[in-house]
């Protein structure tokens, strides 16, 4: 099965081949199946493609959602970050999957000005996700683990990199190791068995697969364009690969993924 890239030349056995995702270049019409490009983690990839023109700057809005659950001990730190973005975001809304360790109340007694909504239980991250989005109305929505920390431009890069085609759905940042400069997360290339694995480049934009679930800027656009039975995120998953299934399903209806090496975030991991 060949699906939005070229072929693997490599077959399994059985009804179906499978294949690694290799996003296609040249091809502007969104719904276009894409064919016949090279390996994007070859240090040989054209970078100088037309729709990777110099990023142009925007002031569009958007809104930022997490999903919390006994996340006292990075929340605020994160919240702070997001607060001091030199593009401040017009929305912020903490999904609270029931809490038990203090951060609810330590949100509602640091950053009066965001909206919550505490659950009585963990419903899951996609579910989490898929009500604050809801709650949300600006046109741009970054789903944030709060266990990440943006640096101050994060969202102004981000969004420069969203704006600058209309079929781009999605923005992959540079996440580093927290206290290190070690590359957790760059661009993701989807591989067999549903096994996302980092790009090789780090420092140019470039069409991706996807980017990490822990900090990701969509179009709400996009979202809507994807959803399946009311929800952007499949609740069946309840934690963890569900950023790659909508990666999956915007990549089908012709959505793009860029990564954008100037939105920069750093992770702490496993909170």
């Amino acid at each position: 099965l060949t699906v939005l890239g070229r072929r693997d030349s490599t077959q399994l056995s059985g009804k179906f081949e499978t294949t690694t995702f290799y996003p296609a270049e040249g091809c502007c019409n969104r719904r276009e199946i894409r064919e016949s490009c090279p390996n994007p983690r070859s240090p040989q990839r054209t970078r100088g493609h037309k729709l990777l023109r110099p990023l142009v700057e925007t002031r569009d809005e958007v809104a930022v959602v997490l999903a919390n659950w006994n996340g006292i001990g990075h929340i605020g730190h994160c919240l702070e970050a997001v607060y001091t973005q030199t593009h401040p975001p017009s929305e912020v809304v903490v999904v609270d999957n029931g809490s038990t360790d203090g951060s609810l109340a330590l949100i509602r007694e640091q950053f009066p000005q965001i909206t919550i909504f505490a659950l009585t239980e963990n419903v899951g991250i996609p579910r989490a996700w898929n009500l604050g989005v809801e709650k949300t109305e600006s046109p741009n929505v970054l789903i944030l683990n709060t266990d990440v920390f943006l640096d101050r431009d994060f969202l102004l890069e981000a969004l420069k990199a969203l704006r600058s085609e209309p079929d781009i759905g999605s923005v992959a940042a540079k996440v580093y190791k927290a206290n290190s400069q070690e590359i957790d997360y760059v661009g993701l290339y989807l591989q067999r068995r549903f096994r996302v694995v980092n790009s090789r480049n780090v420092t140019v934009p470039e069409f991706v697969f996807s980017g990490t679930g822990s900090v990701m800027l969509l179009r709400r656009e996009m979202l809507l364009d994807i959803q399946i039975s009311g929800e952007y995120f499949d609740e069946t998953f309840f934690a963890y690969g569900e950023d790659t299934d909508m990666a999956w399903r915007a990549q089908l209806r012709g959505w793009r993924c860029l990564f954008a090496p100037g939105a920069v975030a750093h992770h702490i991991g496993s909170a």
